[in-house]
């Protein structure tokens, strides 16, 4: 079940209220780290994934970028290019036939594939009462925060996607924390024996209207989680509306390019579409729904039918900004055809063990092609 409510300045009793960096405005002292981060890169554009990473990384492991960039800054820029995969990944859902029921199957080499069961969506639409835990509607759809399409994982170790979700995790801890980014991965993939079998379960899954789920693919809002209840049977989340940008995913930003604030947005816009939502009242008004908005969902039955996890709501709240901030929203899914032909694509990091940027340095380039930059910055020490 569900209880919407709108919230105006603090977040809720005991909670504070949203800082300026969940409106993605920056601190002065990140603006202070990216205004040397750039000076020590000595290039005027990067990825537009890349600017968003620095807009949103952890301030401890930027502070780590700056100090490996005054050593060696063609090192930091080797992320530049390969770091444009996660949004990639993380807004793709996958086949028409992942979104349908399957039994689990086995493939070539006998290693199960997670499937999708009947019980998950089931249990997930019982939990949220049958209706979209933010406009109250009806039939919803069950949807997944972590990706489906990342559950599972090719055994062909030639394949692009095998390739390309390797490197996913890795690419996460240059600009998250190491066991942050651990947390994240071991909510859905729990089993060390089958570290690339992922979980399905009801935690993995929320209940939105099919509006909501096409805005939610497209990185038009983000959901913070705030707080989960010492029984798990109630969970605050906050909403947040995310600006559509103008440049895409191929083009290239400033790095100091100052990001839109979501302060205060009730729809965003993108290509002259105006996107919105409205939520029913219990006085059966239907108002907008705002950046800042905080709904309270509630489960009868934490172990049956849990509430979505904490740690992939936290994941989901900076990866779903990252979308919207690099302008991955409508890049063309990824082609994933089975053609064992790896050599036309980027090739990443394939070692995702290692979470501090600096143990890379020895090995980076053996696996990263090296980013087409000024002559300059190519010749590295």
């Amino acid at each position: 079940m569900l209880t919407p409510e709108r919230t105006e300045g603090p977040a809720g009793p005991g909670q504070a209220g949203p800082s300026d960096e969940d409106y993605n405005i920056p601190t002065s002292e990140r603006t202070e780290l990216l205004t040397n981060l750039k000076s020590l890169l000595e290039v005027d554009l990067v990825s537009p994934t890349f600017w968003a990473c620095c807009q949103l990384s952890d301030i401890k492991i930027l502070k780590g970028l700056v100090d490996t960039a005054k050593i060696n800054p063609s090192f930091v820029l080797g992320y530049d290019t390969p770091v444009s995969v996660v949004p990639r990944l993380w807004q793709f859902s996958g086949s028409k036939k992942t979104k349908e029921t399957y039994r689990t199957t086995n493939n070539s080499d006998g290693k199960k594939w997670v499937s999708r069961l009947d019980s998950a969506k089931d249990r997930c639409i019982e939990r949220d009462n049958g209706e979209c835990v933010l406009t109250k509607a009806n039939e919803p759809q069950a949807t997944h925060i972590f990706p489906y399409s990342m559950l599972n994982k090719t055994a062909n170790t030639s394949h692009a996607r095998y390739t390309a979700q390797s490197s996913f995790w890795s690419l996460l801890k240059v600009f998250w924390d190491k066991d942050r980014v651990d947390k994240w991965r071991k909510k859905i993939f729990p089993d060390p024996q089958h570290p690339d079998t992922g979980v399905d379960s009801c935690f993995n899954l929320i209940c939105l209207t099919a509006t909501a789920h096409g805005y939610w693919n497209n990185g038009h809002f983000a959901l913070k989680p705030l707080k989960l209840s010492e029984d798990e049977k109630e969970l605050t989340i906050q909403f947040f509306w995310q600006p559509q940008y103008d440049h895409k995913l191929t083009d290239n930003v400033d790095l100091l390019m100052e990001s839109v604030s979501s302060k205060d947005l009730d729809l965003v816009e993108k290509e002259e579409k105006k996107c919105f939502l409205t939520r029913i009242s219990d006085d059966l008004s239907t108002p907008k729904i705002k950046s800042g908005d905080i709904f309270t969902l509630t489960t009868d039955d934490p172990g049956r039918r849990p509430l979505p996890s904490l740690e992939l709501l936290e994941m989901q709240w900076i990866l779903q900004r990252i979308t919207a901030m690099s302008g991955a929203a409508g890049t063309p899914e990824i082609d994933w055809s089975d053609d064992g032909d790896t050599n036309s694509r980027p090739t990443l990091i394939p070692d995702d063990n290692n979470g501090d940027i600096r143990s890379y340095s020895d090995r980076v380039y053996k696996w990263i092609p090296r980013p087409s930059l000024p002559g300059s910055v190519l010749s590295m020490a």
